[in-house]
């Protein structure tokens, strides 16, 4: 593999992977939180829409880190640089 290649693998294995990692947990807890704040309050209308904002805004960031992912291999193969796993 060339210089380039090597650059851009390592950067995606030791920088971008644990990034993505981190905020793909940031966003799953956000929804846990929601469903936690939904069940809690659900004799209130207020706690209980306060929760189901959290879980949507959790579904959308789970789903942009999803994308993301995807749209770094896709990246890398055309590239021509390994997976970075």
């Amino acid at each position: 593999m060339d210089p380039l290649g090597q650059l851009i693998s390592s950067i995606s294995r030791e920088i971008l992977n644990p990034f993505i990692v981190l905020i793909s947990s940031a966003a799953v807890l956000y929804f846990v939180w929601g469903v936690l704040k939904f069940v809690k309050g659900f004799d209130d209308d207020t706690s209980r829409e306060d929760g189901k904002r959290h879980m949507i805004w959790g579904v959308v960031g789970m789903s942009i880190m999803l994308l993301v992912y995807v749209i770094i291999n896709v990246i890398a193969n055309v590239v021509g640089v390994p997976r970075p796993y």
